[in-house]
């Protein structure tokens, strides 16, 4: 949001954005995204103003860089995940200029009168406007800098992690067969229907027939792909 002539400081606060980019980190890592993905993972609307607003923030902080359709996180945004060092939040703050000058000249001792006064002089707002939101842009600032008390924990995120694999065989008898003939099938499953259920991380496919064995082969051969770009090694051949 502007304040006063030009200052630029952001809307949300930087607890609620690490805690959504955390989301984006976990699925995306240091790849690179478009902005419908990183929409999907922070569980948002493309078009929501929300969203677009938090993009800006992230940016503002220092977490995002990219424009259109091609977004990365920063490498701070990726040592602070990585690491789970709330010493670095100093850094994400200090991206902030009208932030970073209160820290630099305040450190944690500023009043609410020393901030009033630096929206007037430094902020170039007029004193009428400046007391009329002095109170909530005041609480919002204190609310990031209490971040680097130590009251904050970051839980680091592995590296390596990734989407988990889950592969399951379920053998189930139709309900239908009990009052209908049963359709025509291969003789082995004649009497009772046998579905294979793939799931990795959002994808999950059912295998009934050999169109859908197909792309389940195709969508193995993918995973397998991606499980050697991660550094995993495989004994055989695919």
């Amino acid at each position: 949001m502007r304040i006063g002539e030009s200052i630029i400081v952001p809307t949300y606060r930087l607890k609620l954005l690490l805690s959504d980019l955390r989301k984006t980190y976990t699925q995306y890592q240091d790849k690179e995204m478009t902005k419908a993905q990183i929409a999907d993972s922070m569980k948002f609307e493309i078009t929501s103003g929300n969203f677009n607003q938090k993009l800006s923030d992230l940016k503002n902080y220092g977490l995002l860089e990219g424009a259109r359709d091609k977004f990365k996180i920063t490498p701070l945004g990726i040592q602070i995940f990585q690491t789970g060092d709330a010493k670095l939040l100093e850094n994400t703050i200090k991206h902030v200029p009208f932030w970073s000058y209160l820290l630099e000249k305040y450190a944690m001792s500023i009043t609410k009168n020393d901030f009033l006064t630096e929206l007037i002089r430094t902020a170039q707002m007029n004193e009428t406007e400046a007391k009329n939101k002095v109170d909530g842009l005041f609480q919002e600032y204190i609310s990031d800098i209490k971040m680097l008390t130590g009251s904050y924990t970051i839980k680091p995120i592995s590296k390596e992690m990734a989407p988990p694999i889950k592969v399951t065989t379920i053998m189930e008898k139709s309900e239908e067969s009990q009052t209908q003939p049963p359709p025509t099938l291969p003789k082995s499953v004649e009497k009772d229907s046998i579905k294979m259920s793939i799931q990795y991380g959002p994808h999950r496919i059912e295998i009934v027939d050999d169109l859908t064995f197909r792309f389940a082969e195709q969508m193995m051969r993918s995973i397998r792909k991606e499980l050697i770009k991660r550094g995993v090694q495989f004994d055989t051949a695919l």
